[in-house]
């Protein structure tokens, strides 16, 4: 994923030829026509990314690399935004989503782990 960081060895590797996308959909793509031979992916939305393509995730073949730590998207403000009334709502709007469960209903689609206190604390 584009600005992604994995780590050092990978990151700093010249070796390999990188293709940074901006989806995962576009990853897949790229691994489905032949243009890549690897795609570094969370597996919970590369096979999201797979159903928005209409493909079977047999395609795949996973490696058996696992990451366990939980990954979660964020939302960023700039800091002039932030300090308005409205970034105010959003913030609130934001928790009242959470506290009622309509964050998690969100993102369900999506096969990320559901929202916890660690998550929404901003």
């Amino acid at each position: 994923m584009r600005g992604a960081v994995h780590f050092k060895r990978f990151d700093e590797d010249d070796e390999l030829t990188k293709i940074a996308v901006l989806t995962e959909s576009t990853a897949i793509n790229l691994l489905l026509k032949g243009r890549a031979d690897l795609v570094i992916a969370v597996e919970d939305t590369a096979d999201h990314a797979m159903s928005v393509l209409n493909q079977p995730a047999n395609k795949l073949v996973k490696m058996r690399y696992r990451f366990n730590d939980i990954i979660y998207g964020y939302l960023a403000l700039s800091k002039q935004f932030s300090a308005t009334p409205l970034a105010q709502q959003v913030d609130a709007l934001i928790k009242t989503m959470a506290a009622t469960g309509q964050l998690n209903t969100l993102i369900a689609p999506y096969e990320l782990p559901p929202l916890n206190e660690q998550a929404l604390s901003f």
